[in-house]
């Protein structure tokens, strides 16, 4: 998508990488821990470093609420351009918490 079209092209995926990876990976690397028992905790294997960095992944890419909600507002965005403006159903009301989604 990057090459195609550009970045703020992949915006909205970049966001869904940025905010599943680290926390998906921090998971499967904390698993293979439990798997390995106190040697997953000694320099003997890459666990420790992978978990680490994994970790220091999700704080240096910024807060996973960040990236949700950039990821929810382009699909809301989306819906819209689609459905036209009345997106909300008949019923409810937006949020007054929500800022209004400019185009």
């Amino acid at each position: 998508i990057i090459d195609r079209d550009g970045n703020r092209a992949a915006r909205r995926e970049i966001s869904m990488i940025t905010a599943l990876v680290p926390p998906l990976q921090t998971k499967i690397v904390n698993r293979a821990i439990q798997v390995f028992g106190a040697m997953g905790l000694s320099p003997d294997t890459p666990l420790p470093y992978l978990w680490s960095w994994g970790r220091a992944l999700q704080i240096l890419d910024g807060p996973d609420e960040v990236h949700l909600r950039a990821v929810a507002r382009s699909e809301i965005k989306r819906a819209q351009e689609d459905r036209g403006n009345n997106i909300i159903p008949e019923g409810y009301s937006q949020s007054r918490f929500v800022p209004p989604i400019e185009n």
